[in-house]
């Protein structure tokens, strides 16, 4: 994704977090440092599953007035049953990290500066099929599409991806290619 958007004239840089060995607290505080030292004059986000958990408790903490449009996929703002059946099961539950808490039951407070919108997959392939009907149809094989809404959404998108999938879908570049560029 990062060289498609490259290459369509949006220029971007990837930030790297702990996911599980750092509190998303934490790693908000890195993602300050981060920005911080960017010489750019309007930031926009792209942020996958856990990310966009972390991209709002960024907001939360942080004001920054070059802060911009977010694309969110497939995060689980209304809390993930696949985290919270994980939880449940003690050989699971390290995998969760030390973000346990906002995974199994989403954000508490929505400080998005700017527009927001989420893309959800539909294809059912990945971990949640271990966990039989705990999780709800439709969804990208690990997060329900019913997870990934909130009424402060801009606008909501649903494609035929997986969890990890959509990440690689000219559905979505498109989609993110279309939101980033209607200023």
């Amino acid at each position: 994704m990062q060289q498609n958007l490259n290459f369509a004239g949006y220029p971007t840089r990837l930030f790297g977090y702990s996911s599980v060995q750092q509190h998303l607290s934490v790693n908000a505080d890195s993602l300050q440092q981060f920005l911080k030292s960017l010489p750019v004059k309007k930031i926009d986000f792209i942020a996958h599953s856990l990310g966009g958990l972390l991209l709002l408790n960024y907001f939360a903490k942080y004001n920054d007035e070059r802060l911009g449009r977010s694309v969110l996929l497939g995060s689980p703002l209304a809390g993930s049953a696949v985290a919270r059946c994980c939880h449940d099961i003690k050989l699971f539950r390290p995998f969760l990290g030390k973000s346990q808490h906002e995974l199994q039951y989403g954000i508490s407070h929505w400080a998005a500066p700017d527009k927001v919108i989420m893309i959800a997959g539909t294809k059912n392939i990945g971990l949640g099929n271990v966990f039989g009907s705990a999780l709800a149809k439709p969804n990208d094989g690990t997060v329900a599409v019913i997870e990934t809404k909130h009424p402060k959404l801009h606008a909501h998108y649903q494609i035929p991806e997986t969890h990890t999938s959509m990440m690689y879908s000219k559905q979505t570049l498109k989609i993110i290619k279309s939101f980033f560029s209607d200023t």
